[in-house]
Formats: C-alpha cells, structure tokens, sequence
C-alpha cells in the first residue's frame, strides 16, 4: 500500500516519492488530528478514548484468533492503524517506536516473557461484559420481533 490508495487531500502529505506506508498514515493521522473532516471515524477515535481503547482490544482478539495468512495480514493491519492512531493521540511518533525497539534488541538480559496475568483477566472481563451485552441486544431484539 502506498499513499496513492489515501484519499486526495491526504496526498498532500506525501512528498512526490512516497514513503512507505506506515510513515504515510502517521502523516495522514496528525493531520487528521490536527483537523479532521466532518464526520471523521479517525476523529472520533481522537476523541474518545473508550472507542479507541474498545477497538484495540477488539482487533488484537481478532488478530489472536486469525489462521490464515491474509486473515492475518487484515488483522495485524487493522491493529496497526488502531495502535498508530493512540501513539499520535499522545504525541508519539514512528521515530519514538522504534527507538524503544532498537534498545529492546540491543537488550543483553530479557524478561522471561510470560503473558502478564492481570492483564489477561482484564481482556476476558472486557470481552465478557461485551459478549453479555451483545446477547441481551439480540435477546431483546427477538423479544420484540415475536411481540409484534
């Protein structure tokens, strides 16, 4: 993907040889910050915090659960855009990331990298509460088809 497939206005942030991808939406998502159009779906992540915060743990379950390689792919991209729209909404930029990458490599002791416990049993508590939610709407939704 290159930044030909963003829409025109956002070409502008593109120089004529554009960069990749990743460096393409960064440009796309801080000048979406900085004004968004009417209606923005971008906007409204910027704007609150609890969509934003829903979608990732949304499209990191989604990517946990994908087999296939281009389901995969999807996944990881929508997780991708979802994570580079938090760094910009705090001020994070790509050059940021990957220095905490680079040190994370030239780490001569690592953490065992166990699954941090507590932060596993809030994902299922999350996705819980959501699962009950969705059953009550379509519960409730059969309610009132069969009254009518």
């Amino acid at each position: 993907m290159r930044c030909q497939s963003f829409s025109p206005a956002a070409l502008s942030a593109c120089a004529s040889r554009p960069p990749p991808a990743h460096v393409c939406l960064q440009r796309v998502l801080e000048s979406r910050r900085a004004s968004a159009p009417a209606g923005s779906y971008t906007k409204r992540l910027f704007d609150d915090s609890a969509l934003l915060r829903h979608k990732l743990l949304e499209e990191a379950q989604e990517l946990a659960e994908a087999a296939e390689p281009d389901h995969v792919a999807a996944e990881a991209a929508d997780l991708i855009y979802f994570a580079m729209v938090a760094a910009v909404r705090a001020g994070v930029g790509l050059g940021e990331v990957e220095a905490h990458l680079d040190r994370r490599a030239l780490k001569l002791t690592r953490r065992p990298g166990n699954a941090k416990a507590e932060r596993i049993k809030a994902a299922e508590e999350h996705f819980a509460v959501a699962a009950d939610a969705a059953k009550e709407a379509s519960d409730g939704a059969a309610a009132s088809a069969a009254v009518i």
